[in-house]
């Protein structure tokens, strides 16, 4: 149970932090009418972005399960990008040649952050390895 609440609290937060960073980096980079779109209905736009954000964050937990990692990543990015269309083009958010667009975003958004993590992860996987290989006893005479 702590493990699913980890990963929902995880994936509303970050759904959170995404809305409010691209708004303000946004309204930097183009001015104030990049964010006028939120006037029109401020709590659907932040819900749709927490939710999506969640629902690409939480299938995260099938990497804990002993499932082959192509089927977890499957899963993962199915479930995402289902709950991406479900939320935004029945909301109006995305229509015509823009769900394209936005899907392309989401798919290249995809890999790239499961690709850092993947090499984060193995990474770690190389430190804690060789952390236990140093502590085993009769390395130092090379057995």
């Amino acid at each position: 149970m702590k493990r699913i609440l980890h990963y929902a609290y995880w994936g509303i937060s970050e759904g959170a932090l995404i809305f409010i960073a691209v708004n303000i980096i946004g309204r930097m980079i183009a001015g104030s009418g990049f964010t006028e779109y939120i006037e029109a209905d401020f709590t659907k736009i932040a819900l749709s972005s927490i939710g999506i954000a969640f629902f690409y964050v939480f299938p995260a937990i099938l990497y804990e399960y002993d499932i082959p990692l192509t089927l977890a990543t499957a899963l993962h990015f199915i479930i995402g990008t289902a709950a991406f269309c479900v939320i935004l083009i029945p909301s109006g958010h995305l229509q015509g040649k823009s769900i394209i667009m936005a899907l392309a975003a989401s798919v290249l958004a995809f890999a790239i952050i499961w690709i850092a993590f993947y090499i984060s992860g193995k990474r770690d996987e190389k430190r804690i390895n060789g952390a236990i290989r140093k502590k085993k006893p009769g390395h130092e005479s090379g057995l």
